[in-house]
């Protein structure tokens, strides 16, 4: 997560500090209970592993170089990313604005418009509300995570345009419908 600007909110929680049940797996989703009985958000194991970190496909920037090894010990992340109905809880218990939707509306969104303190502050409330052990995921739990165990340059493989079989992406028709000018994908999703 970028320390500044519009940006979404991940999260992660550290291992807790007594080690957990054996039966606690990787893939396991869970929720801790705030103070007032809601549930926190979705949360899944990671599991421990080692990978190479960086521009592992080359052509990247200066700041994914070197590529080098990186060891991860098992850790939970959010499942999904904090939502607008998530965060908002959090604001009006500590009395801060609401981020703002940009016009394109709250509930289940995921949030936007909040600063690294705002997400370092959100991540120590859900610390003080279930007393668990939560953080903002560091660059390499979210690289690790994002990865998932592979080597290719997108999670769907190396192919740029394969993208439209798996995300609502600027394609030929956005290019055609929206004038950006920048580089597009060569299909269509759709």
């Amino acid at each position: 997560m970028a320390p500044c600007g519009q940006t979404s909110l991940s999260q992660a929680v550290a291992p807790p500090v007594a080690p957990p049940p054996p039966t606690t797996s990787a893939g396991k989703v869970f929720r801790s209970r705030l103070q007032n009985g809601d549930l926190g958000p979705k949360m899944v194991w990671i599991a421990a592993g080692d990978f190479k970190m960086g521009d592992i496909q080359g052509g990247g920037d200066s700041d994914e170089k070197p590529v080098h090894k990186v060891s991860i010990k098992r850790f939970a992340m959010g499942q999904y990313e904090v939502t607008f109905a998530e965060y908002d809880k959090f604001a009006e218990a500590t009395g801060r604005e609401k981020p703002s939707d940009s016009g394109r509306g709250r509930g289940n969104r995921p949030v936007i418009n909040v600063s690294w303190h705002d997400a370092t502050a959100y991540a120590k409330w859900i610390v003080t509300q279930t007393g668990k052990q939560y953080s903002l995921p560091s660059e390499a739990q979210w690289e690790y995570a994002a990865r998932a165990g592979t080597t290719t340059a997108r999670y769907w493989g190396n192919d740029a345009d394969d993208a439209c079989r798996y995300a609502n992406v600027h394609d030929k028709t956005s290019k055609k419908e929206n004038g950006y000018s920048w580089t597009h994908h060569k299909c269509t999703d759709g």
